[in-house]
């Protein structure tokens, strides 16, 4: 199934929201080197963390059914290290 990219992209002055599209929901199930390749973003070590790792396979089944669902889901994207100066 082609995965739709016409959902927005969310931005602030810090931060990129980016739909979790389905494909970004396998990627995570898989590595996060899998992850980082499609979204082209670098991945956090901690990511998924224990409690969303056993949502993952919901999110997935859902998002198959359903791919325009991801609007709903986001990615959050840290634009600059907050220990830096903004």
């Amino acid at each position: 199934m082609a995965v739709e990219r016409n959902i927005a992209t969310i931005e602030t002055e810090r931060l990129l929201l980016i739909p979790y599209y389905v494909d970004y929901v396998a990627a995570t199930m898989d590595s996060h080197r899998r992850l980082e390749q499609l979204c082209g973003y670098q991945v956090a070590p901690e990511w998924p963390g224990i409690d969303f790792l056993f949502y993952l396979p919901f999110a997935l089944e859902q998002l198959n059914e359903n791919p325009a669902d991801s609007k709903w889901t986001r990615l959050i994207v840290l634009k600059r290290d907050p220990r830096s100066n903004w």
